[in-house]
């Protein structure tokens, strides 16, 4: 059977997956969360809601007409997420947990999360911050924060060894999403020194890089993305 939402990964940038999915420790931690009580199905649409939070709401949206029916999809959704981030963040304190929390939705999350009432005295109260997160419209925003705060939380910091350039498709797209990643370091490899030499001013390593894109066929990236004339 044809999955949109299996199309829509493939589409997706290798990078930009693997960072998603913590080079497989999200759904680690999914499994071990989940694996008494949910079938691998679950499993594996539960893993998808995390690494691509818009795409699987929108499938769920044009899947469940009944708003009833989609109204419990984000309860059980939240629910599920906040049990996730629970487990990810356990080795964290709270204030470096508070810092991963999305600005926005950090005191409903921080109540939620720290749920301890064992007497249900409080249950009306938490049920009614769930119907007024849903009634409000804030339903997709916060499942999506929730999403990519566990992927914030699995990874803590990223190492990225060299080479960046000359080894696959779209460098410096990988350069941008680095940029804005919350806590990276890189040690750069031989292929991106020549680069940052070349963006410098050095015209011997704009040689180098223009002798190795036309060997790999890569001579596009050089017009297109950095703007050198390699006409005149």
């Amino acid at each position: 059977m044809f999955s949109p939402l299996l199309f829509i990964l493939s589409l997706k940038h290798a990078f930009q997956h693997v960072l998603r999915n913590g080079s497989g420790t999200v759904k680690e931690k999914i499994k071990a969360l989940f694996r008494e009580v949910w079938t691998d199905h679950e499993i594996n649409d539960f893993t998808a809601s995390v690494y691509y939070p818009e795409e699987k709401i929108q499938l769920v949206k044009e899947d469940l007409c009944n708003k009833q029916a989609l109204n419990r999809w984000y309860r059980k959704t939240i629910e599920q997420m906040l049990k996730l981030i629970s487990n990810a963040s356990s080795k964290y304190t709270r204030s470096k947990l508070r810092k991963a929390l999305p600005e926005q939705f950090v005191y409903i999350v921080e109540e939620l999360l720290y749920n301890t009432d064992s007497t249900n005295n409080k249950d009306p109260y938490y049920e009614e911050i769930y119907r007024q997160i849903v009634s409000l419209g804030q339903a997709d925003k916060l499942i999506i924060s929730l999403a990519y705060t566990t992927q914030r939380l699995v990874v803590d910091h990223l190492h990225v060894v060299g080479d960046i350039y000359d080894r696959g498709p779209d460098p410096d797209k990988i350069m941008d999403t680095l940029i804005y990643y919350h806590s990276v370091d890189i040690q750069w490899g031989n292929h991106d020194v020549l680069w940052i030499g070349t963006y410098a001013g050095s015209l011997v390593c704009l040689a180098n890089i223009i002798l190795i894109c036309a060997r790999y066929d890569n001579l596009d990236i050089i017009e297109d993305v950095y703007g050198i004339n390699l006409v005149g």
